[in-house]
């Protein structure tokens, strides 16, 4: 979204890479869409709002339910750590927020391994790797990824 003095406006339109850059429908409804629950207030709908708005309670007891479940199979050690999620870049760079992350170290594989197949399971399961176990961060996590994940581990 550009937005600005009419002259400045003008001299953008008339460049040849306006045309290239310009949005597509489908973005441009997906943008018409986050700005409707924005002004609607219904925040919780917006995937990442959501991600972000959750509380570090509500998040330790999503890990405790997936711990219960991961710590019954064979292979895996897990651990639940209480970490800090970093928000990524955009208007939040910086930004980090406490969080509570499942940490897994597997009987067979190392750390590395572990992340590269989680990486490539289906669907992909994003992980980060610290003090030699795998962590998965449950701010990340919707509810329905939670039975993906314990399909996976338990395929390993």
């Amino acid at each position: 979204i550009i937005l600005g003095c009419k002259d400045y406006i003008e001299r953008i339109r008339k460049n040849p890479m306006s045309r290239a850059l310009r949005i597509d429908k489908l973005t441009l409804a997906g943008m018409e869409m986050t700005l409707r629950l924005y002004m609607e207030g219904c925040h919780e709908d917006i995937p990442v709002l959501s991600m972000l708005l959750q509380k570090p309670e509500d998040l330790e007891i999503k890990a405790k339910k997936l711990s219960r479940y991961l710590k019954r199979l064979k292979n895996l050690e897990v651990h639940i750590v209480r970490e800090y999620s970093r928000c990524g870049g955009g208007a939040l760079p910086q930004l980090s927020l406490e969080t509570y992350c499942i940490a897994i170290k597997h009987r067979s594989m190392s750390a590395k391994e572990l992340e590269k197949k989680l990486r490539e399971s289906d669907p992909p399961v994003v992980a980060r790797i610290r003090e030699d176990r795998v962590l998965l961060d449950l701010r990340t996590m919707f509810p329905e990824d939670l039975k993906d994940i314990q399909r996976i581990l338990k395929g390993l």
